[in-house]
């Protein structure tokens, strides 16, 4: 059994050191987190010596065009299960607000939001940025600025990120940064607020993000930190 990133794998294949010609189950997990950053034609790649008649399994939190290619490349008389919605469809509970500034001031204007939003004891909000630097750099700016706040990302062991998920849950901290990746697994309700300091990579990553803070009841507010660069590249806001 090899358990492997996508890019360490065929760079093996590639250097002659693994033989995967015999294999009979392929699993690719989190394959739509995958495409999102860039990895659709490394997954090709590392599907193609794979004997014909193995078994492929793909798991994915949101399904899209891009991964309906792609199983219809690697998969054949394949049957799909799908848990929850499988359509997107609006919510009417969630009012979107979006910020434009530029670059340099995003931090200052996060902190500022931040002061505005979390007025009541049990108010919360959950952060989401890019990367797991960003996610250190900004529990560290924001702790320098007083603010109870915790981080979680992929690269914390599994006692540090359900230690920094708990103070979320009990209110010891009320702020909470987020990557996506590290989100795919958070279990939090009763979140107010939530904030995309980095712009999400394409729509089902949006759904994704907001849907972590909805309950039945409440309305629920997202903001989005948009520079100015951005905004060019996407005045309509659109993936």
């Amino acid at each position: 059994m090899w358990i492997m990133t996508p890019s360490h794998l065929l760079s093996f294949l590639e250097e002659g050191k693994v033989n995967i010609s015999s294999c009979t189950l392929l699993v690719l997990d989190e394959a739509d987190r995958m495409m999102a950053m860039g990895f659709e034609k490394t997954l090709r790649s590392i599907s193609a010596p794979v004997r014909p008649d193995r078994q492929t399994l793909i798991f994915v939190n949101s399904r899209s065009r891009e991964i309906g290619d792609l199983s219809e490349c690697l998969l054949n008389d394949y049957l799909q299960v799908s848990i929850g919605h499988c359509k997107l469809v609006e919510n009417q509970r969630v009012e979107q607000i979006v910020i434009i500034c530029e670059k340099a001031q995003k931090c200052e204007r996060l902190v500022a939001l931040l002061h505005d939003i979390l007025r009541e004891r049990e108010d919360k909000v959950i952060v989401f940025v890019e990367t797991r630097l960003m996610a250190d750099e900004m529990v560290i700016e924001l702790r320098h600025r007083d603010w109870s706040v915790v981080g979680i990302h992929g690269a914390k062991t599994r006692d540090e990120r359900q230690k920094a998920l708990d103070a979320f849950k009990s209110g010891s901290s009320s702020i909470l940064v987020l990557t996506d990746v590290a989100a795919q697994q958070l279990d939090v309700d009763r979140v107010r607020f939530v904030v995309h300091y980095d712009r999400p990579a394409n729509a089902d990553v949006y759904v994704n993000r907001v849907r972590r803070a909805l309950t039945d009841q409440e309305w629920r507010t997202p903001f989005w930190l948009l520079t100015t660069r951005v905004t060019r590249k996407s005045p309509s806001l659109t993936f």
